[in-house]
C-alpha cells in the first residue's frame, strides 16, 4: 500500500470512529469532583453547566423528579448553533435526548426516556 493510500485509509478510519462515537464524551472537561461523592448530582451538574457556558456552549441545570427520587443533569446544546440537546451526569456521561430546549420538563422527560424510566413502573424505587 502506498504512503498516500495509507494516509487516506487512516483518515477514513478516524472519521468513521468520530461519527460512531459522536458526543459520548463531553465537549469540555468534567468537574474534578465528578463521581467522587454520593448524592452530589446537583453540584456536579452546576459545575459542568458552568464549564460548558465558559466554553461558549449553551447549558443549564435540569432537575428531574419523580415521587420517590430526584436527580440533576447538565443539559446543553452541542454542536454550538445546532438543535442537538444532550444531558450529562457523572454516571451516564453525555446522552443525546429528544426534547425542546426551551422546555425543561421536555428535557427531563427526554432524559427519562433515554434512561428507560419514562413510565412509573420503571422508575427508581418501584
Amino acid at each position: 500500500m502506498s504512503h498516500g493510500a495509507h494516509q487516506i485509509k487512516t483518515l477514513a478510519t478516524l472519521l468513521i470512529a468520530f461519527v460512531l462515537v459522536g458526543c459520548s464524551t463531553t465537549p469540555v472537561r468534567e468537574p474534578e469532583i465528578s463521581g467522587k461523592y454520593s448524592k452530589a448530582c446537583l453540584p456536579e451538574a452546576a459545575i459542568m453547566a458552568e464549564n460548558l457556558r465558559k466554553n461558549g456552549i449553551d447549558a443549564k441545570v435540569i432537575i428531574i423528579q419523580s415521587e420517590k427520587w430526584s436527580h440533576a443533569v447538565a443539559a446543553y446544546v452541542y454542536p454550538i448553533d445546532s438543535n442537538q440537546i444532550w444531558a450529562w451526569d457523572s454516571k451516564y456521561k453525555s446522552i443525546k435526548v429528544s426534547a425542546d430546549w426551551e422546555n425543561d420538563q421536555s428535557i427531563a422527560q427526554g432524559w427519562k426516556t433515554e434512561m428507560g424510566i419514562a413510565t412509573s413502573a420503571n422508575q427508581v424505587g418501584n
